[in-house]
Order: C-alpha cells, then sequence, then structure tokens
C-alpha cells in the first residue's frame, strides 16, 4: 500500500497541518521513532516522504505567523488546511520578491551596454589587415537590372536619360515594317503610320511606360538638354523627323509644347540668343525646299519662323557651329556635288533684321552654344573621343547607311598618348561587320576607372534569302502598303555587346552579350536598321546609387513557325549592372 501511495498522486487530508521550517534542524537529530509517533494521524494512504522529512507549505520563519496558524512545532492548525502568510510589515519573507537595489541595477544596465559595445567593435570598428581577411562589405544594391520588351516596335535613336526620381528614360520609336501588325501591340488608342513614329518614355528602374508621343513622321534625332522651351528653369526634348518637321516635348510630362510649321532639315537645329525678346533662347535651322537651301531663324517658345536667310550656290547646306565671336560654320555641297566649308557671320544678319533688342547682347554674350565640359571624355571629332588625358579611342564605319553591304568593316582602336607619341594597346578590325557609336564610362573607385561599351553586328553573307510575305492585316486606320505584298530578303546577324575597361596600358575586354537577329530588307530599306541603331548603349546611374548601369536595346524579327503565320517584330530594352557584369 505504501509503495502504491510514493509512485501516485494523492491529495492530501485537510487533517494535515504545515511543518514549520525552523524546526527542519531540529528534525535532523530526532529518531525515526518520534518522527512517526509525530505523524502517527495521518493515514498511509495520505502521507508523502521525500528521504524521511515531509516538507510544508509554509516557510515562513517568523514566529507570529506560525503561532496565528495554531503551529508549534510540527503541529497542524486546527483546520488542518496549509496556509502561507506574508509578513508585509517585517520583510523577511522567504517567497517574497524583493526589489532589486540602484547598485545593482546600474551594474546589470552596464553590463549589457559593455556586451553591444564589444560586438560593435569587432564587426565594424577593428580594421582588417588583409582584403583577403576580411573582404569589404557590399554596397547596398538598389539598382536594378530588367529587361522588356515591345513587341511590333523598333527602338532607334540616341537613349535619353532624364534625373528624377525615379529616373525614367526616352526613346525613338517606329512601326513595323514587314509582316502583319497586330492591333493589340500597339501603345494606347493611337496608330503609327508606316512612314511616322513617336517618342516613348519608361520608366528607369521598372521598365514601365510613362508616356508615349505619335508623330506623323518618322523621328530622327532627339536632344533633351539643348533648351527650356516653356520657361520652365527645365530643359525640354527637341525632336527631328524626316522630311521637315521639329517639335518641343515636355521630358516628364510628355506635352507637345509646339510642332514647328517650317519643313526643316532632319538634323537637330543649333542654338542662338533670344533674338525676339521673349526670354527663351531661339533656333537655327535649315530649310527643305525644292528651288534652294535656306536659313531658317525659329522661335524657341513657339517653334514660328523668325527669319530666313537664302544661301546661294549651294544645293544642300549642313550646319556644323557656331563660335564664341557669332560666326556661324556650315559645309555646303554645290551641284557638282562638291563639298566646302565656309562661314557666316551672324552679328551682321542680325543687326540687317528687326532684332534691335538683341544687338547689345551680341558683346555681352558669349558662346550661345553649350561649351564643351573641360573634364573627360571628349568628343574630338565623329570618329573621335579622348577617354582622358592620354587615352583615345578611334570608332570607324566604312560602308556607311548602306549596311549590311560587301565593303562594310568597322575598326575599333585603342591607343596610348604622351606628348606626340601615340601607340595602340588595343584594336578590334571585322569585314562584313558594323559597329555602334562608343558609351563611354568611369568609374571612380574601382581598379579599372576608365572604358567604354559598344556593340558590334556582323554577318556571314551579303545575298539575302528572298521570302514572300503573306497579307497584311493592318488595323482599320492604318492605309495598306503595296510594300508589303512584295518580296522582301532576310538576312542573319550576331549582335554582340563588349565592354572595354582601362587602367593606364593594361585593357580588360569582356562580352556582355550576344545573340542572333533576322533582318528583313526591301531594296535599302531594312529592319532593324543598323545606322538608325547607332545609339543603342548606353551607361548611366539610373537611380544615383554610384553604381552604373548599361542600358542596351537590341531588334530583330522572328522567323514564322509554318506557312501560314507571318514573321513577328520585337524590341528587347534590357539594364544590367556594371558591377554585376566586371
Amino acid at each position: 500500500m505504501a509503495a502504491e501511495n510514493i509512485k501516485g498522486y494523492t491529495p492530501l487530508p485537510q487533517s494535515i497541518g504545515n511543518t514549520d521550517s525552523e524546526d527542519e534542524d531540529e528534525e535532523h537529530h530526532n529518531d525515526d521513532d518520534s518522527i512517526k509517533d509525530d505523524l502517527s494521524g495521518i493515514s498511509d494512504a495520505t502521507t508523502v516522504y521525500e528521504n524521511g522529512r515531509f516538507y510544508p507549505l509554509d516557510e515562513t520563519k517568523n514566529f507570529a505567523n506560525r503561532t496565528r496558524n495554531g503551529r508549534h512545532s510540527l503541529g497542524y492548525g486546527n483546520d488542518n488546511i496549509p496556509i502561507m502568510i506574508l509578513n508585509g510589515q517585517n520583510d523577511d519573507d522567504l517567497w517574497k520578491r524583493r526589489d532589486m537595489s540602484p547598485v545593482r541595477r546600474f551594474f546589470l544596465a552596464f553590463t549589457v551596454l559593455l556586451c553591444i559595445f564589444t560586438i560593435i567593435v569587432f564587426l565594424y570598428l577593428i580594421p582588417c589587415d588583409t582584403s583577403s581577411i576580411c573582404p569589404s562589405t557590399p554596397k547596398s544594391k538598389t539598382s536594378v537590372s530588367w529587361d522588356t520588351t515591345f513587341d511590333g516596335y523598333e527602338l532607334q535613336g540616341r537613349i535619353t536619360v532624364i534625373p528624377g526620381n525615379p529616373y525614367s528614360l526616352i526613346f525613338l520609336c517606329r512601326s513595323q515594317q514587314f509582316g502583319k501588325i497586330d492591333s493589340k501591340r500597339l501603345f494606347g488608342q493611337e496608330h503609327i503610320s508606316l512612314e511616322g513614329g513617336g517618342v516613348l518614355s519608361i520608366q528607369g528602374n521598372s521598365g514601365i511606360t510613362l508616356w508615349w508621343v505619335p508623330l506623323k513622321r518618322l523621328p530622327v534625332d532627339i536632344d533633351c538638354q539643348m533648351i527650356d522651351t516653356d520657361g520652365s528653369g527645365k530643359p525640354d526634348c527637341i525632336v527631328s523627323s524626316e522630311n521637315g518637321s521639329l517639335a518641343s516635348i515636355d521630358p516628364i510630362a510628355g506635352t507637345v509644347h509646339w510642332n514647328s510649321e517650317v519643313p526643316t532639315h532632319m538634323d537637330l537645329p543649333l542654338l542662338l540668343l533670344d533674338l525676339d525678346s521673349d526670354g527663351i533662347n531661339d533656333l537655327l535651322s535649315i530649310e527643305i525646299t525644292n528651288s534652294s537651301q535656306n536659313l531658317v531663324f525659329l522661335s524657341g517658345r513657339s517653334g514660328k519662323l523668325l527669319a530666313r536667310h537664302i544661301v546661294l550656290n549651294c544645293q544642300s547646306l549642313k550646319l556644323v557651329n557656331i563660335d564664341s565671336s557669332f560666326v556661324l560654320t556650315y559645309i555646303c555641297q554645290d551641284q557638282n556635288t562638291t563639298e566646302s566649308t565656309r562661314t557666316m557671320l551672324l552679328k551682321n544678319f542680325i543687326e540687317s533684321h528687326n532684332f534691335s533688342n538683341s544687338r547689345h547682347r551680341l558683346a555681352s554674350t558669349s558662346n550661345p552654344q553649350k561649351i564643351i565640359p573641360s573634364s573627360y571624355p571628349i568628343q574630338s571629332s565623329p570618329d573621335i573621343w579622348d577617354l582622358t588625358a592620354h587615352h583615345r579611342l578611334y570608332v570607324k564605319n566604312t560602308g556607311g547607311n548602306n549596311c549590311p553591304a560587301v565593303n562594310c568593316q568597322s575598326k575599333v582602336n585603342l591607343t596610348l598618348r604622351y606628348g606626340a607619341n601615340e601607340s595602340r594597346i588595343w584594336d578590334h578590325i571585322s569585314d562584313s561587320s558594323f559597329v555602334t557609336k562608343p558609351a563611354v564610362l568611369h568609374a571612380p573607385g574601382q581598379a579599372y576607372t576608365t572604358g567604354f561599351a559598344i556593340k558590334f553586328w556582323n554577318w556571314t553573307n551579303v545575298d539575302a534569302t528572298a521570302i514572300k510575305q503573306p497579307p497584311s492585316n493592318n488595323v482599320s486606320n492604318i492605309k495598306p502598303d503595296p510594300r508589303r505584298e512584295l518580296e522582301v530578303r532576310q538576312r542573319k546577324l550576331t549582335e554582340r555587346v563588349s565592354i572595354v575597361y582601362v587602367n593606364g596600358t593594361e585593357v580588360h575586354s569582356m562580352n556582355a552579350s550576344q545573340s542572333d537577329l533576322l533582318q528583313l530588307c526591301r531594296g535599302s530599306d531594312c529592319q532593324p536598321s543598323l545606322p538608325r541603331q547607332a545609339n543603342s548603349v548606353a551607361i548611366a546611374d539610373l537611380n544615383a546609387d554610384g553604381v552604373l548601369e548599361l542600358v542596351s536595346y537590341s531588334s530583330g524579327y522572328t522567323a514564322p513557325i509554318d506557312n501560314g503565320s507571318a514573321y513577328a517584330f520585337a524590341t528587347k530594352l534590357q539594364i544590367v549592372r556594371l558591377d554585376a557584369v566586371f
């Protein structure tokens, strides 16, 4: 019976009292017989022993508490219920939580702070002896790497980066020229004609379309740093198009400020001082006429014609620049296709017209053109870039706008200059090839602080394969084009983007991407157009975090799977962090 009671749980009877703790020492000296006599009133079924001792619930040592409980020595209360008495006046109860003294609290807090400080010192403050033992902590990578695809459209022209929160990218667009056009591929509710195009703005960190402006004529070039046409304090975008058209567009909202009514050359205009005294600089361009070539002075605020100057004995004109003395330099091609460089003093022209408010500013105003910064890189000619004071880059295409062709060749040379001496440290020469203009980079803090990105197109054969296009499936508001029913030719191209890093005499070259493209042509009209994509690479810090991104777009057709389908066209835009590539 006793063995079973020890293993199981049996509630204590009401007759059992508490044992006073202060009698414990005395109990150790009692023999087993006296303990048995004192506990004789407890049933064998309800007695709990541990090492021959009974532990009461009341552990207080206060004699007054024991007296109130009706206890003495090992006696029990009258109601035989163990009661714990807490003494509120005398703070000597062993079960009562005692407050920590101020000194102990101070040392506890000091110990915790000391441990935290030690951890911080060892993790962040103690420098490492070598980078191999303790590599540098990676910087927070907040910029993005992403890509997106535009179906039915060819991006072309230069890549424009607009600072903001976030940054935005602006591109010129051209519609698909061959195959079927699906109306679902067109932006918004407005469509682009085969002869037209548009201007597209997307968010730099996500690729989301911000705004889209369709144009009736195909855009050729864009400049978003030249002039502020609305007086907002921020420059606007000037877009030039084929067959004579200039437009001013707000780079943030995509609002069209004006479209010039004067048919002008496809090249961008030059910047003038404010001729009409409206607070906005004006523009100089070339008017397209059948009989003559004219210089036209346009209002920067409205795009309207201010004045015209007829240039004699020239079949075509090309503006070069305006120097600090307001001397215009231009290239004239006569009837024999002979080119000659000519100059014109703009001061005399302004004084001969009713621009009286502008005369006094001629002497006080310096060069109205954008001043070339003294820092590198500097483009000293269309084919030469000075990356540093000692590194010069040469980029040359042979064959021009006729590529792909038999005589197309690309040459890229990087030289090291010291005084009059110049030695080649890197080059690339390739036949049946076309190369873009370089995108120059400067990356302070890296081993290779200077370099450039460049794109090559290569092809193995000039004769393209003739194909027959199915009937066009144009949307209702686009006029059918007979060219889509005629025979076109396809050509396979290989596109490769290379990044070259320079450090003194050391050059490190690597391929960032490579892909195969399918080009369709009808005569000299090809898509994708290599000359129109001569500025399809750029390097910029898209979110001002100190990390550069490589921006590149690539266009091409996709061959049909079966005879019943048509060639599909798409452009892929890709953003890559340069620290992830190198």
